[in-house]
């Protein structure tokens, strides 16, 4: 297993055959449910997180918005590792993929309540590990080549700049791995 999350009496855990979830007595820890697999997302599950109350199934095929055991899917762009909330907005999100960055938008209006809206033009690097800070910056810290800075557009479509830092530029070394 990869991860796990309890959200509303229920166990979700996430494993390199799918997410699964059985539900979750905390009084009672020795609950026999054999675990369920919620159908569609058989495969590598990467993230599992809440978003405004919604949990949130990072995968090896997208991401998918998890609702009374159903998966709907969010993104099809491949390896979502994570998703982080924008500093001062209340609706944009930025995704983590094996290839970069795209931003989805909260409507919670429509099921799923999270839409691909585009890739972030500008940066092909995966984002396993990221924040935002308030500033709106992104950091990603890649696991092999170093730590980037980015900023996007006022707009949110592409990057506005990217600095890049390794030991060359006065970090300890060149091994990444958070």
């Amino acid at each position: 297993g990869y991860v796990a999350l309890v959200q509303n009496e229920q166990l979700f855990f996430g494993t390199n055959q799918g997410l699964f979830v059985k539900d979750w007595d905390s009084k009672n820890k020795q609950n026999k449910q054999t675990p369920e697999l919620i159908k569609g997302t058989e495969g590598q599950v990467w993230n599992l997180q809440q978003l405004d109350d919604y949990l949130i199934c990072g995968h090896h095929n997208g991401a998918f918005e998890i609702i009374n055991q159903k998966a709907y899917q969010i993104t099809d762009e491949l390896g979502c590792w994570k998703i982080v909330k924008i500093p001062n907005s209340t609706d944009f999100f930025i995704a983590g993929t094996y290839t970069g960055l795209v931003l989805i938008k909260k409507n919670k209006n429509k099921i799923p309540h999270f839409q691909f809206v585009q890739r972030i033009e500008g940066f092909d690097v995966s984002c396993r590990e990221f924040e935002i800070n308030e500033n709106g910056e992104l950091w990603i810290s890649h696991g092999h080549k170093g730590v980037y800075k980015l900023e996007l557009t006022e707009d949110l479509k592409s990057i506005a700049t990217n600095e890049f830092y390794n030991s060359n530029n006065g970090l300890p070394a060149d091994n990444f791995n958070s």
